[in-house]
């Protein structure tokens, strides 16, 4: 049995209470247990959309060494911004993102790393197609390639779910469409919701439940593969609330958007597939991302290149991200587009 709780990071990822300092460091705090070693965490929220929140995102520092978080929070501005941030895979590290050519140009970072004993830093990368993110930052004393990509992946989709929450929550949007009780019996559902729909909401109630139970200590990677971040690429399903002596849990509208298209052609389950496949995720990954099967994200894929008029999914993520086809949220400057 584990003492590590996976599905603490997942909760805490849904904090619609708190301020955005306060959320950052909850996951922070809640991933800390995993991946610190010994020099702290950082945690990023930015927004690509926003030339002002993209060049200073907000940074929030967790236990850092003495005299390391005022140095740290200085030199954040002056690094390589679009290069670590526009690096969408979901597990990698600062030398990975910036690349030998690009680290050796930031000497003065280097030294500043090593004059804490700091080799690398691991990133947990939480991004949505539309250029909203969080990055965890956790430093290395070495360099090392040795990281569950798949866990910290389905971490990283929880993150961003989250995170798009929270926008639409304080907007007045998100809003809560199903209320499921323990049993995963819909209390209240909107007018005309299909059958299929219900079904779907019930099942990943249940499977919340069955995460957030036993099995989160007993086998914590297989409780972070029963709660995937969305229900068929809408809703987030929520933890327990206790109204009138009863506990239920919550769906809220939470769908991924690509700010519009200028391609009518494209559905919206296809635009949303795409722009996941465009930050490089694989179709399994994109699956646990949108609560879809495996194969449904395939034929979305496959579709979306029909009609846009590329015969591969590789020529289909070029061409996007090459500028050959123009969606607004899928633009090479959201996406991080061409890297040199």
């Amino acid at each position: 049995m584990s003492s590590l709780d996976l599905i603490e990071v997942v909760d805490a990822s849904y904090r619609l209470d708190v301020d955005d300092r306060s959320w950052l460091r909850g996951i922070a705090g809640a991933v800390k247990p995993f991946l610190d070693r010994g020099f702290g965490l950082m945690a990023y929220a930015y927004d690509r959309r926003d030339p002002v929140a993209r060049r200073r995102p907000t940074l929030e520092l967790l236990d850092c060494p003495s005299g390391a978080e005022q140095i740290m929070s200085a030199q954040f501005p002056r690094t390589d911004i679009d290069a670590v941030f526009g690096d969408p895979r979901p597990v990698s590290t600062l030398s990975e993102a910036l690349g030998s050519t690009a680290l050796a140009r930031r000497s003065d970072f280097v030294e500043l790393m090593r004059t804490f004993g700091i080799a690398d830093v691991l990133g947990i990368h939480a991004s949505s197609p539309d250029g909203r993110g969080v990055i965890i930052g956790c430093p290395l004393p070495k360099i090392t390639g040795a990281f569950e990509v798949e866990r910290w992946s389905r971490v990283s989709a929880h993150i961003a779910a989250g995170h798009r929450l929270r926008d639409e929550y304080r907007a007045g949007g998100s809003e809560c469409e199903f209320v499921i009780d323990e049993a995963g019996r819909i209390e209240h559902a909107p007018e005309g919701a299909s059958e299929p729909i219900r079904a779907a909401i019930s099942s990943a109630a249940v499977a919340l439940r069955r995460a957030r139970g036993p099995l989160r200590r007993v086998s914590p990677d297989e409780a972070l593969g029963v709660w995937r971040a969305l229900v068929l690429g809408r809703w987030s399903i929520l933890s327990e609330v206790e109204f009138g002596g009863r506990r239920f849990m919550v769906a809220r509208r939470n769908e991924p958007t690509t700010s519009g298209s200028a391609l009518d052609a494209l559905t919206l389950r296809e635009r949303q597939v795409l722009g996941f496949a465009c930050l490089g995720h694989g179709n399994k990954l994109v699956a646990y991302e949108l609560g879809l099967s495996v194969s449904t994200v395939a034929t979305h894929l496959r579709k979306a290149g029909q009609k846009l008029g590329f015969p591969t999914r590789s020529a289909l993520i070029r061409g996007v991200l090459d500028g050959r086809s123009t969606v607004r949220g899928l633009e090479p400057s959201t996406l991080g587009g061409k890297r040199e």
